[in-house]
């Protein structure tokens, strides 16, 4: 059975490309198998798919991190972190073959660990 939230999202998603509108789906933690089942479920509409990767050192994420912790516990603090270290090691850039256009967006100047560059995968 699926979860109640997956169920709205998929009924939210359909019922916005059967009215022909554009999809925006924000997800840090969106992984290979997670997008890969968005694109089967809106694989009958053909959209063009665009990803935006902003690439963030995991040093950049935790220095901007601390500044907006200062009212948490320590507990909760290190819980963030934690979980920072979880994300990044989960992280999968995205692949030409599941999109359309990739977009690398450059979120920490020169200290970037790939170079900004949009992938075109359409002939």
């Amino acid at each position: 059975m699926m979860p109640v939230y997956k169920a709205i999202e998929k009924e939210m998603i359909i019922g916005s490309l059967n009215l022909g509108l554009d999809i925006y789906l924000d997800r840090t933690n969106l992984n290979r198998k997670a997008r890969k089942y968005f694109h089967l479920m809106v694989q009958d509409y053909e959209p063009t798919k665009v990803a935006l990767f902003f690439d963030v050192s995991l040093e950049i994420c935790r220095q901007r991190n601390f500044y907006a912790d200062r009212d948490k516990t320590e507990v909760e603090k290190q819980g963030i972190a934690e979980m920072y270290d979880i994300m990044d090691q989960k992280l999968s850039f995205p692949k030409e073959e599941e999109f359309d256009i990739i977009k690398v967006i450059d979120a920490q100047g020169k200290n970037s660990r790939k170079e900004i560059r949009e992938f075109y995968t359409e002939s």
